[in-house]
């Protein structure tokens, strides 16, 4: 249980760190990490995936605490980890095409659909974000196709059995954190 609470503490650590590396700041860190476990507590996913999708999210230089809810919803209607579905759309946020690929070829998200919601597309029919202009509206595009289509899907997760015992073991991850890491300073010293 010791190692456990260690190991948890030592986690949460590195998140820490790796906030402040992406961020440049130890206080937009520890920002972004309380967003984050607060953001964990209101979804059905682990605080561990969430924090590690901030850490993506900042990293490709999105606001995490303004994508979360379209990574979560996401994530919560195809029932991906939701890790994986912040990085493609951290990719795809930062222009990346990889990013739109990823989307249409994992989540089925379309180039289609982010037409109708307003993204600039080729003449091949891929999405068009050579400027700024154009990567603003690929990313409202997202934002808004995931608003209307998924919308409720983090919700809906919410409301199962799988989503209650979630917070619970947030509850107790988050409690293990907190031990771990009071405990440190004396285990490194």
């Amino acid at each position: 249980l010791v190692l456990e609470v260690l190991r948890t503490g030592g986690e949460f650590e590195q998140f820490g760190a790796k906030l402040r590396s992406t961020l440049g700041s130890a206080a937009a860190a520890e920002a972004a990490m309380k967003n984050a476990v607060a953001y964990a507590a209101q979804t059905p996913f682990d605080v561990r995936g969430i924090v590690q999708g901030t850490v993506l999210l900042e990293a490709f230089g999105q606001r995490s605490q303004k994508v979360l809810p379209t990574v979560a919803n996401l994530a919560a209607a195809f029932g991906e980890r939701f890790e994986e579905v912040s990085l493609i759309v951290g990719k795809a946020m930062s222009g990346s095409l990889e990013g739109f690929e990823s989307l249409r070829n994992r989540l089925g998200v379309t180039t289609l659909e982010l037409k109708r919601f307003g993204a600039e597309t080729t003449k091949q029919g891929g999405i068009q974000v050579l400027t700024s202009q154009q990567l603003d509206k690929a990313r409202t595009a997202l934002e808004r196709l995931v608003a209307v289509k998924y919308g409720d899907a983090v919700a809906r997760q919410q409301n199962t059995l799988f989503g209650a015992t979630s917070n619970l073991y947030d509850a107790m991850t988050r409690l293990a954190a907190a031990v771990g890491g009071a405990m440190i300073p004396a285990m490194t010293s």
